[in-house]
């Protein structure tokens, strides 16, 4: 953001240079006031004749106490313009919140004291995970691990909407690299758009992995540009030691949903960001998809995903939270076109068990050895979507109804869930 020269904010159209003249005004009359109430009690401080002669109705006592109303009225006034204008400057995603800068202020201190939550993650599924803290009576601070990869429009949404500072939306490396996956019989694919082009049903992927950018280093030319999966793994990336500590720091390590191979996957599989979490005392949850991605996640359940998890990127987590209330038949049907179907909740198969406790008769269900919380967690909301023209094979954009975490409601099953583990 550009620094503005403090001239700047007395040029017409801001409402700066009323709101301080009302300001200075204020005190004048609170000044005059205080100075009429003290001169009816006392003769040691003279009101000058020239001020006296210009207000000269009624007792100096009563005129002191009116202007002293009065004065202190329009002082407060512009004060509290003025300081929601500029909190609204500084922090616009609060703009609509009417918050002054006193509230701006503890707001911040909130965040910044509260307990340590990390995010991991990219893509849409990520905003209603971090909406949710945010909305938390408690304090959170929230630190948000991006993938690589990911573009600077949802950075910009994280930092100018919701209000993150730069400290809390970092990259798991600052080095070129490059997202590789490894299919079943050894080819390689580069990048997220090849990846998500690619239909796991014809051939499973065995890997995922960042590697630095073979071409800019010696390994190119060794190699000839003759590329494999071992190879490419023997040169990880530096690991951005901001992301390392953070992860150290939490009290919670939640896994946002999004592209198991392109948004959940990749910064988990960076050897040194897998090991903190894995060392780390938080507590880790994975918030489950409620849609299945076509050619990527078809007919998943829960367990699915975590077996993923597992399997891909070493890393159990300790709760899974997953919707329990069903998708329109509207929106279903549409989502079917695309062939996405709803992440069915839970099988009976291997990898689930029930605990029945004797005393009470509760009863955990765990799948893959996590704690599964269930909820009602979606809402329905229409959205621009890309999708690809069959017939051409060109991305468009169309309206759709599409079913979203929501993040009240996700708020209040991760605010339990805090509650139990955290205190």
């Amino acid at each position: 953001m550009q620094r503005q020269n403090w001239t700047e904010y007395l040029k017409p159209g801001y409402g700066f240079k009323r709101r301080l003249a009302l300001m200075i005004q204020g005190i004048a009359l609170a000044t005059i006031g205080a100075k009429f109430l003290v001169d009816s009690t006392s003769c040691f401080v003279p009101i000058p004749d020239r001020v006296k002669r210009t207000f000269t109705w009624g007792p100096e006592w009563l005129r002191g106490i009116l202007f002293m109303l009065s004065g202190s009225a329009a002082t407060y006034y512009a004060w509290r313009s003025l300081s929601h204008e500029l909190a609204a400057t500084l922090a616009p995603e609060h703009a609509d919140d009417n918050l002054g800068l006193t509230d701006l202020f503890y707001e911040r201190k909130r965040q910044a004291i509260g307990r340590r939550v990390v995010v991991i993650g990219s893509g849409t599924g990520l905003i209603p995970v971090v909406r949710a803290f945010l909305l938390m009576e408690e304090p959170v601070y929230v630190t948000v691990i991006l993938t690589s990869h990911e573009g600077g429009h949802l950075v910009s949404l994280l930092r100018d909407e919701l209000g993150l500072s730069g400290k809390q939306v970092i990259y798991p490396t600052g080095e070129h690299v490059s997202l590789w996956a490894e299919l079943e019989d050894g080819t390689l694919l580069e990048g997220a758009t090849a990846i998500n082009q690619h239909d796991v049903r014809q051939k499973p992927i065995r890997r995922i992995f960042y590697s630095r950018n073979v071409r800019r280093i010696k390994v190119w030319e060794e190699t000839r540009g003759h590329l494999t999966a071992d190879v490419l793994a023997h040169y990880p990336p530096d690991v951005n030691p901001d992301a390392l500590k953070a992860i150290q720091e939490a009290e919670l390590v939640v896994i946002a949903p999004g592209r198991l191979y392109t948004d959940v996957l990749p910064t988990l599989t960076l050897p040194e960001i897998r090991r903190a979490v894995h060392h780390s005392g938080a507590k880790r949850v994975f918030v489950a998809n409620i849609m299945t991605e076509p050619g990527k996640t078809d007919g998943f359940s829960v367990k699915d995903y975590l077996a993923i998890l597992r399997q891909l990127a070493q890393v159990t987590v300790d709760y899974v939270i997953a919707n329990d209330t069903p998708i329109s038949q509207a929106v279903l049907e549409k989502y079917r076109l695309e062939g996405a179907e709803p992440v069915r909740l839970r099988d009976e198969e291997t990898g689930i068990s029930r605990l029945v406790f004797a005393d009470t008769g509760e009863q955990t269900v765990l799948v893959e050895g996590a704690v599964l919380v269930t909820a009602p967690l979606i809402t329905e909301t229409p959205q621009l979507i890309p999708y690809r023209d069959p017939e051409t094979g060109a991305i468009r954009m169309r309206e759709m109804a599409i079913a979203r975490h929501d993040p009240q409601r996700l708020k209040a099953v991760l605010a339990q869930l805090m509650q139990k583990e955290l205190m």
